[in-house]
Parts: C-alpha cells; sequence; structure tokens
C-alpha cells in the first residue's frame, strides 16, 4: 500500500499525519501503519480535521460549488490541510504481533500507509488489541464510536471471521465490567453492520446471557 501522508506529531499512544493532499484521506476507523527501525507501528485513524494551514486565513462560505471554487478561485485550495490522529493499537516486529505499545514514538516526517488485508487479518485475529484500547484515557472519541468504524472497515474489507467476531465481543464485555445495558446496545448497532454483509452471522441472544450471568455475580 503507498504512503499518503508523513507524521508531525508523535507520543507514544498517538501519532498525527498530515496527508499530502488534503482530500485523500483514510476513513474513520481504518488501520494505518508506519515504521520505525523495522517495528511496523499499527494505528486506528481516530479522528480527522480539515482546515486552513495558514493561522491568518480560515475557510468563508462562498455559496459556490466546489466545481464553481476550483474553477473561480483554485488558491483557495492550496491552503488546505487535513490531519489524521491515530490511536496506537500494538505493533509487528520480525513477523511477531506486540498488543502493547512501541518502546519508541513513530518518527516525526515517517511516512504513513495503510495496513494490507494480510497485515488486519493477522493483527486483528487476536481480540489483545481491545485492552490497548481500553486503557487510552485520552481518545478523541468515544470507545465505542471508535470500535464501530473498526468493525465497518473489517467488515467491508472481509477481514473478520465469524469466531473473531465472537472474540471481539466477549473480550469488550470483560473490558467494559460485564456493563449488559452497554454491550446490549453496542451489539444492536454492531447487529446492523453484520446485517449489510451475507460473509457474516451472528447470533447477539446468543451472547447476552454471558454479560447477564456475570452481571449476577
Amino acid at each position: 500500500m503507498k504512503p499518503f501522508g508523513e507524521i508531525v506529531d508523535s507520543t507514544l499512544t498517538t501519532f498525527k499525519t498530515q496527508c499530502w493532499q488534503w482530500d485523500t484521506v483514510p476513513a474513520f476507523g481504518s488501520i494505518m501503519v508506519t515504521t520505525n527501525s523495522n517495528v511496523h507501528i499499527f494505528g486506528i485513524v481516530a479522528h480527522i480535521q480539515t482546515g486552513s494551514n495558514d493561522p491568518g486565513r480560515y475557510p468563508f462560505a462562498y455559496q459556490k460549488t466546489e466545481e464553481e471554487l476550483k474553477r473561480e478561485q483554485p488558491q483557495i485550495f492550496a491552503l488546505l490541510e487535513t490531519l489524521v490522529s491515530c490511536v496506537i493499537l500494538g505493533y509487528q516486529k520480525q513477523n511477531e504481533c506486540y498488543y502493547q505499545l512501541p518502546e519508541y514514538t513513530a518518527k516525526i516526517h515517517g511516512f504513513v500507509r495503510p495496513a494490507t488485508i494480510e497485515e488486519i487479518q493477522s493483527f486483528f485475529s487476536n481480540p489483545l488489541y481491545l485492552h490497548v484500547l481500553f486503557s487510552n484515557t485520552a481518545l478523541p472519541v468515544s470507545t465505542d464510536e471508535l470500535l464501530l468504524g473498526l468493525l465497518t472497515q473489517l467488515i467491508a474489507n472481509n477481514a473478520i471471521t465469524e469466531s473473531h467476531l465472537y472474540e471481539f465481543i466477549h473480550t469488550f464485555s470483560a473490558l467494559s465490567k460485564s456493563d449488559y445495558c452497554r454491550l446490549k446496545l453496542f451489539l444492536q448497532r454492531v447487529q446492523t453492520l453484520v446485517d449489510k454483509t451475507p460473509l457474516l452471522e451472528i447470533n447477539i441472544e446468543a451472547v447476552e446471557p454471558i454479560s447477564a450471568q456475570q452481571k449476577e455475580l
């Protein structure tokens, strides 16, 4: 997969990418990869922001279509930039996946690219990445919304199996401290995603008694 931007801000838990083209942007919940000394760091797109790259100038409502603006005032698009913030889920080193924060931050000016289908299938075959996500207390959006975005991308790319989906739900239930109401509402939204593909089936009623039993304990 080809890089689409480079890192302009980096911490142990996140990295922020400036897109080389302001309108070429990865989807919310998609998986990005950047490399630091042969360590492939995996991050999930958690926030996207497009605006002016000039602090003294900002977009103005012209009441014209994008096509009209590009024809009449193409210079305004040169002032636009898009920043993509990714939350780190783990890393891969020597073909081994580690579901923890990397030893070092992602490199400033390091290139960022979408993960390949093979990388996604390998990394997300184990739900341990959820532990890293739940331990992050500074997410730009709610954990549930971010996970729904992730599932949307995994399902769209046929990168998740039914067994992996069940493992995901059981781990989510445990990490959310068996919050029965939260799990029920979350699964209803997952069901909406699953119903859109004939490749996956999930019986929500089969999952609910597990949480109900944990709640009674």
